[in-house]
């Protein structure tokens, strides 16, 4: 399936049916962080080790922009902003994995 415009993403994912009796251990796994004030979810690291985020919940737009001019994000529709970030202005780094249950 293709996805284009998936920000830090691959725009094509891939998908295999298997019997259900050999999967085990799946999971999800989150990472989130705090960048001044707002929630962001990591979502990759490039070469040169920067950070892809996302904003979490609802932002004024005026912070919205705050973060487009400080860090050079990009704004989808009025929902949230996002780009690259060095790994050092994050703070609070959360990772979460959870177990997702499955059928077989």
């Amino acid at each position: 399936m293709d996805y284009p415009n998936r920000f830090a993403r691959t725009p094509v994912r891939y998908y295999k049916d298997v019997d259900a009796a050999a999967v085990s251990e799946v999971h999800t796994v989150r990472a989130t962080a705090k960048l001044d004030s707002a929630s962001v979810e990591l979502l990759a690291e490039n070469d040169e080790g920067r950070l892809a985020v996302h904003t979490l919940g609802q932002m004024a737009f005026a912070t919205m922009q705050r973060y487009m001019d400080q860090f050079g994000f990009e704004r989808y529709e009025n929902a949230f902003v996002f780009g690259w970030v060095e790994p050092h202005a994050l703070q609070d780094l959360n990772i979460e994995r959870t177990e997702r249950a499955h059928t077989a």
